[in-house]
């Protein structure tokens, strides 16, 4: 019950994350995404918010996270969510790194940060993502008693 509890906890994180995106009038990409995968017994969700969002509202917080995102438009905020795939309860300390890349290029790599919001911890990290490209997301999820494990995302983005 309690892995129900922290895992609708969490769905109303990113529920409330999708409310100010959708009421923020910014010119940005638009993604075609795939969220969720399973991979290695756990549950592996994602979002990728405009760093305007965060930035813009106030939050000043949230705004300095990760030292805070490079001055642009093409600035992103990756955000990811672990859940044990038997149990539902939330994953809090594993150790995640990103890769984002246009297909065939090397891409960013960073660490992404743990991150604690309303009592629901996710994990994530900002990068430049620019218009009308096809991306890969690989994450590198490194979670005590569990195998390292490596799971790829595809995005593709469109200007609006």
């Amino acid at each position: 019950m309690q892995g129900m509890n922290i895992m609708l906890s969490g769905i109303r994180v990113c529920l409330l994350m999708l409310i100010v995106l959708l009421m923020t009038p910014w010119e940005v990409l638009a993604f075609d995404i795939d969220t969720h995968k399973t991979v290695g017994g756990m549950d592996v969700y994602i979002g990728v918010i405009p760093a305007e969002v965060i930035q813009g509202r106030g939050l000043s917080k949230e705004a300095r996270m990760h030292g805070g995102a490079q001055q642009g438009r093409n600035q992103y905020h990756l955000v990811v969510a672990l859940f044990d795939a038997k149990n539902g309860v939330r994953i809090s300390n594993a150790q995640i790194t990103a890769n984002i890349a246009r297909l065939g290029l090397g891409g960013s790599t960073k660490i992404l940060e743990r991150m604690k919001v309303n009592d629901a911890v996710t994990f994530g990290n900002y990068f430049a993502l620019h218009g009308n490209a096809s991306y890969r997301i690989r994450l590198k999820l490194d979670v005590p008693g569990k195998v390292v494990t490596e799971v790829l995302f595809e995005i593709r983005s469109t200007e609006r």
